[in-house]
């Protein structure tokens, strides 16, 4: 059986700030993923049409809204209540948790976790490869 350490992954990654889009598309380039980096979420959507992801690495606070489009996007792709997907953001309560209830419900409701921004994009990889490969085990 094949590791995912021996696939060519992909991942798109969204984020509205271009120096945080291209610092966390970087430490996945290092890791062996393959990378498309988004800046709004309205070319992600578009390249989703074409192109299938491993992986979602979603910013929830965009300049235009929030990254919920998306997510719900990849949840109704064939396949994608199992596609890894993990949603940062700097709107947090003290304990880590949505600041609003609009958020909490659209995470709760497609299955993606939240990590507070910043987080270590490295143990995100390590994450995404793990559910990938229990995916693909299964």
């Amino acid at each position: 059986m094949l590791s995912v350490r021996s696939l060519s992954l992909s991942v798109a990654v969204l984020d509205d700030d271009p120096e945080a889009a291209s610092l966390a598309g970087n430490v996945f380039l290092r890791l062996g993923w393959d990378v498309e980096i988004f800046v709004r979420s309205e070319p992600l959507l578009e390249r989703m049409t074409m192109r299938r992801f491993d992986a979602y690495l979603l910013d929830w606070r965009l300049g235009e809204g929030t990254a919920e489009p998306v997510l719900e996007a990849v949840r109704r792709l064939p396949g994608g209540e199992v596609i890894p997907v993990v949603v940062l953001s700097g709107n947090l309560s003290f304990d880590d948790r949505p600041a609003d209830s609009r958020m909490a419900d659209v995470l709760k409701r497609n299955q993606a976790p939240l990590r507070r921004k910043p987080y270590p994009i490295g143990r995100i990889a390590r994450e995404f490869e793990g559910v990938i490969e229990a995916r693909n085990a299964a």
